[in-house]
């Protein structure tokens, strides 16, 4: 539930046309304050490249900037299902692994798949 409601959180920051509080989160998302602060503070601290956060006055603020992200694929090669492809996205997205683990991850798929041709 704890990746459900971060997701979402995540969903809406993005889609929101200007910063959060953590009280509009909750009332939009139907969960409590204190869990929306909660899941807020923690994919800051998770991912402070992605999730923007400032403090006016006494309000905290959160919104993820907007930026292209370019995909390239190799030619020749069948491009993958959009659907696919955004739920890989999501998944690295909220993943807990440092850069690391994650090019070893890829590196071990285009190990697998070299082997398999």
């Amino acid at each position: 539930m704890t990746i459900e409601v971060e997701r979402k959180i995540s969903d809406l920051l993005y889609s929101a046309s200007e910063p959060l509080t953590p009280q509009e989160v909750a009332e939009k998302l139907g969960i409590s304050w204190t869990t929306a602060q909660i899941h807020l503070f923690k994919l800051l601290a998770q991912s402070p490249h992605r999730i923007s956060y400032a403090r006016k006055g006494r309000q905290s603020l959160f919104w993820i900037e907007k930026k292209a992200i370019r995909i390239r694929f190799p030619r020749g090669e069948q491009l993958p299902d959009l659907a696919e492809l955004s739920n890989q996205l999501a998944n690295e997205w909220l993943d807990e692994s440092t850069a690391e683990e994650i090019i070893d991850r890829e590196r071990r798929k285009d190990n697998d798949l070299a082997t398999r041709k």
